[in-house]
């Protein structure tokens, strides 16, 4: 017996996307919530298949992609607009 289970949806990408999120802001506290959100969707893995519903939203969360993208950005303050 195994205290493993297996479930999909958002019941299992919710604490992954969360945890994620965490480690963008660690690397790059100046950054948004909107701009942390925005930042994982770019960099998500696209997933195959029709998302026509957007069953797979962005696609699978990239935690390596968006971290490294956001130690990259500059700090807020320093943005040019």
């Amino acid at each position: 017996k195994t205290d493993y289970a297996s479930f999909q949806g958002t019941s299992m990408a919710t604490p992954h996307v969360a945890g994620v999120a965490a480690l963008v802001r660690a690397a790059n506290k100046t950054l948004t919530p909107a701009q942390v959100r925005a930042l994982l969707k770019s960099t998500a893995t696209k997933l195959s298949g029709p998302n026509n519903e957007n069953q797979l939203g962005s696609g699978l969360v990239n935690a390596e992609a968006a971290v490294g993208q956001a130690a990259r950005m500059l700090p807020m303050s320093l943005t040019i607009n």
